[in-house]
């Protein structure tokens, strides 16, 4: 076993690996030309989703209506090959998106660092911790409303299941949970990792967020909260005369280690963290 490096060589964290899929830009590459064009991907609520016109009121306090008429959508979220995680088909028919998803950029940020399963219990004996956010954990409730209405089998998955499938999946045996602290989630779990790196609680970390807007609930709640606009199609949360954020959906993960234990390795540092 290689030793663990003292404290004072623990404080730096590298980024070795990261994976990102927002709105129109499936990757880091498309995300980066997604913001050097100068482009968002804002566009009218997607009739697969729901009758989204069915609940679109001008004004805030009409109870079960919102008065968002636009997000940010991710392509394919019910996409998902349960095989390759060794998940049975009526398991992954049960299990939420969300945790479907961020298993999915797990191993994306992990491919992108460069390290395989086996590799990483043979390296680090599954001393790896998960922590991940997210601000949109409604898929619950359509599970409900199939079990009143249809007789079915109610789908859905705990919030602390997003993390403990990637840690089951992989072997991990390191801090492995969901964090909410709303907004700032994605950036509480680098927060979070970074200390317990620091601390020496894992030998890696993997954080990140996945959010998705599969149910109204989540809409009509924020509008009547005056969470939301009321007059812009694109976010303008922090310009003149806005009136609210809006809604969008993304998934991402960051992989963490000490700066010493990084450079040791050889691995691609993308960035340090020092604060």
């Amino acid at each position: 076993p290689v030793p663990r490096a003292p404290a004072a060589d623990r404080h730096d964290i590298a980024i070795v690996g990261l994976s990102i899929r927002v709105a129109k830009a499936a990757d880091q590459k498309a995300f980066w030309n997604l913001l050097a064009g100068g482009r968002d991907g804002f566009e009218k609520y997607p009739e697969s989703r729901w009758n989204h016109a069915a609940l679109l009121h001008p004004e805030r306090d009409v109870l079960g209506k919102t008065v968002v008429r636009t997000g940010a959508f991710l392509d394919g979220v019910d996409k998902f090959d349960p095989r390759y995680f060794r998940i049975s088909q009526y398991e992954a028919e049960l299990m939420s998106p969300e945790v479907r998803l961020f298993l999915e950029s797990c191993v994306e940020a992990l491919e992108d660092a460069g390290y395989s399963r086996e590799y990483l219990q043979a390296r680090y004996g599954g001393d790896v911790a998960v922590i991940v956010s997210s601000m949109t954990n409604e898929y619950d409730l359509f599970g409900f409303q199939n079990m009143l209405v249809r007789g079915s089998l109610a789908s859905g998955s705990y919030t602390g299941t997003i993390p403990n499938m990637v840690s089951y999946f992989y072997g991990f045996t390191g801090p492995s949970y969901f964090l909410d602290t709303m907004c700032s989630g994605s950036a509480t779990c680098v927060h979070e990792a970074v200390h317990m790196l620091r601390a020496g609680r894992c030998k890696m970390a993997l954080a990140g967020g996945v959010s998705l807007l599969l149910h109204p609930q989540k809409l009509i709640a924020v509008s009547q909260e005056h969470f939301t606009t009321k007059t812009a199609d694109v976010i303008r949360g922090y310009g003149l005369g806005a009136d609210g954020t809006i809604l969008g959906e993304g998934v991402g993960t960051l992989v963490l280690k000490t700066l010493a234990d990084a450079e040791r390795d050889g691995d691609h540092i993308y960035a340090v963290i020092k604060g």
